[in-house]
């Protein structure tokens, strides 16, 4: 597991030194999924020839199919598509953990859910001010600071067993 979490932690600076290759790196490897995703569903439903439903399985199959090899075919784009998705994710984050902090019963978490609330907003008001130009670093940056946590993770976890064995 050491390895593991080294590993992880090496990825995850080097995405954030490159993050324009590790976005499109993961791009790519998102399309290639979807590919192999959408062929097999494709193929699977053309062999059972009792599926219910099977226009609709079919169609399934060859939309995932079809956008896997379009972020094959532009990566860029996917990588400007992945961006604004991330920008409305996170908005839409925000304003519901918002909605719900001034909903809510008075707890203690209230205020944390508020500050949650803020920090999403303004990180999906800035990727989306910046957007698309943004697109160049942000996937990469996002998949190294989780690839870095991860490891950090894995070795403290890891860590803390050996030291409570």
């Amino acid at each position: 597991m050491k390895l593991t979490g080294f590993l992880f932690i090496l990825m995850g600076v080097l995405a954030l030194i490159f993050p324009f290759v590790a976005g499109v790196a993961t791009e790519l490897l998102i399309g290639a999924a979807f590919v192999i995703a959408g062929g097999g569903h494709f193929f699977q439903t053309l062999q059972n020839t009792r599926a219910e439903n099977r226009p609709g399985h079919l169609a399934i199959g060859a939309i995932v199919l079809v956008g896997g090899i379009a972020l094959l075919a532009a990566p860029m784009a996917g990588i400007v598509a992945f961006t604004l998705l991330i920008a409305i994710s996170f908005i839409l984050q925000g304003l519901t953990q918002g909605y719900f902090a001034l909903i809510g019963s008075a707890t203690a978490n209230r205020g944390w859910l508020l500050i949650s609330s803020a920090f999403a907003l303004i990180a999906g008001g800035l990727i989306l001010a910046g957007w698309p130009s943004s697109a160049h670093w942000l996937v990469g940056v996002m998949v190294g600071i989780n690839f870095l946590f991860t490891g950090i993770a894995i070795l403290t976890t890891k860590i803390e067993t050996i030291e409570s064995d």
